[in-house]
């Protein structure tokens, strides 16, 4: 069995920051009792990166080894911390998109920072995870398709009805079958995503319609982004 890299001191130090050097469980304040759990397993992602760790007291640690604290509840803590890994902060370069944006549009710089063009004030952006699909722009983007999907059947049946459409809703549902939002999931669980949200599309008012006429209710993954 390989021997674990240590955890480098400048990942180590921006945990502790995101956390404010307590438990974000249960506030244990005693920072000898502090460790750093890895929310992905290090046996089966053997790296040491910030969006995927998290310091945790010693009791909460145990609890989330053996699965009572999930990982969905982690990386909720850690988008609300919202911090910048090391390796995404230290960008020498940095690009600018969306300048032409029309006034008023947010710009992005360097995928880590939001600037609104009124106000001038910025908002760090969660980093991408690991191994989620958020890494593969097609799956991303195909997931996000079949919300969008599902949103417009639903807001037409909402419409028939006379009802207010709400659109989270969806993914409020993704969050409790998956266990994940939509752009955190793992790429492992991408088929399984794709099969929950075509389910939920077909069993619409309007998906139950077209279904029995016989036509398509949405393109599949290998077309869904072609003219």
């Amino acid at each position: 069995m390989s021997k674990r890299n240590s955890i480098p001191k400048k990942i180590e130090k921006l945990l502790f920051q995101e956390v404010g050097s307590r438990c974000p469980v249960c506030g244990q304040i005693d920072v000898t009792t502090l460790t750093i759990h890895h929310i992905e397993q290090y046996a089966t992602n053997p790296m040491h990166h910030p969006s995927t760790m998290i310091v945790l007291c010693a009791n909460c640690h145990a609890k989330a080894d053996r699965g009572e604290i999930s990982k969905a509840m982690l990386y909720d803590i850690k988008k609300k911390a919202n911090i910048v890994s090391p390796k995404s902060s230290t960008r020498s370069k940095i690009n600018v998109k969306g300048v032409a944006n029309v006034v008023g549009e947010n710009v992005h710089i360097g995928g880590d920072v939001r600037i609104n063009v009124h106000t001038g004030k910025k908002r760090l952006t969660k980093p991408i995870i690991p191994g989620s699909v958020s890494e593969d722009v097609r799956k991303i983007g195909y997931l996000e398709y079949l919300v969008k999907r599902y949103n417009e059947f639903k807001k037409w049946e909402c419409e028939s009805k006379g009802q207010e459409m709400k659109y989270f809703l969806i993914r409020r549902a993704y969050e409790g079958e998956l266990k994940y939002q939509v752009k955190d999931t793992p790429l492992n669980l991408f088929e399984d995503a794709v099969n929950f949200l075509q389910r939920r599309i077909a069993n619409t008012m309007l998906g139950r319609i077209k279904n029995k006429a016989g036509a398509r209710l949405y393109s599949d993954f290998e077309n869904f982004d072609k003219k």
